[in-house]
């Protein structure tokens, strides 16, 4: 599991990129709400998991809410370093993952304007379980 963590924080600093990632690395996206222009390269949120869990051979779907189903569910009271952590606004469809490093932190490459990055878990809007892949 170590190799998916230190994989993603590789690209700690790359920008974010809706629909941008792929298992070989950071890519073009697609257009987003902001009016991003395509010729910019990096990664949206499933797009980093993407490319994290290629390294150790796994093939994700692309889409977060894809991913959600990907692996076994675990609650998120039994979290571990490489578990995927997933976002959603009330009972709308989930539109955000991220990945527990461990020690209350994840990483996720956030929103148009920012870049891959470490934060502290976030609990609001935490799906309750999270997707446990190896």
């Amino acid at each position: 599991m170590q190799r998916v963590i230190d994989r993603a924080m590789s690209q700690i600093g790359v920008q974010y990129v809706w629909g941008g990632g792929t298992g070989r690395g950071p890519s073009t996206g697609i257009p987003d709400a902001f009016g991003s222009p395509l010729d910019r390269v990096g990664f949206d949120c499933s797009g980093l998991m993407l490319y994290a869990f290629n390294g150790a051979g796994v093939a994700l779907p692309r889409v977060s809410r894809n991913q959600f189903n990907a692996g076994r569910k675990v609650p998120v009271s039994d979290l571990r370093p490489g578990d995927m952590v997933f976002y959603r606004n009330g009972a709308a469809p989930i539109h955000h993952v991220a990945m527990y490093i461990g020690n209350g932190k994840m990483i996720e490459a956030p929103y148009t304007g920012a870049s891959v990055r470490v934060v502290p878990l976030r609990t609001r809007g935490l799906v309750p379980e999270a997707t446990r892949i190896l």
